[in-house]
């Protein structure tokens, strides 16, 4: 899928990473932010299916993707996350968008809502509420980097179909 890289710095000083797909003159500008494990590319079939005269920005958080990692663990929280895509509207210069948030996604999208309700005109919460139950969470911590090293590419495809 076409798209432009779009690299910017976050305010504590990481390289990060988004995709931006679509006219930059758009008249609407479409953040979309992906899940705990995921990354940008979970937005390109929903984006090529949509066919919308949008902008569309997929962001791969802060050690996802092709974004740095943060070397301090406490830089890995919804607030956080909501900071650098804060970072990213700064950079694009970004006065109205719409927000699509998957899972954790929609919990930095809850924040962002809530710190900028001003430049938010509309918001897609994708498998997340506004309450997360501890139980979902100890799921998500049992199963979020335990899968074993594998020792080459055909040894991590067969891992991820296995997974899925």
């Amino acid at each position: 899928m076409n798209g432009t890289d779009v690299f910017f710095r976050s305010s504590d000083g990481l390289d990060l990473y988004a995709r931006s797909y679509g006219p930059e003159d758009a008249p609407l500008t479409v953040l979309c932010l992906h899940g705990f494990t995921r990354n940008h590319k979970d937005f390109e079939p929903m984006i090529a299916a949509l066919d919308a005269p949008y902008r569309f920005v997929s962001v791969d958080v802060r050690g996802r993707g092709r974004s740095a990692r943060d070397p301090y663990p406490a830089g890995y929280t919804p607030v956080r996350y909501a900071r650098d895509v804060t970072d990213l509207i700064a950079f694009l210069k970004l006065d109205r968008i719409c927000l699509i948030g998957t899972s954790m996604g929609g919990l930095v999208a809850m924040i962002l809502m809530a710190t900028l309700p001003d430049r938010i005109c509309g918001i897609v919460l994708n498998d997340v509420g506004p309450k997360v139950e501890f139980g979902g969470l100890q799921r998500i911590a049992k199963t979020a980097g335990s899968a074993a090293p594998v020792a080459d590419w055909d040894s991590a495809a067969r891992a991820v179909a296995a997974a899925q």
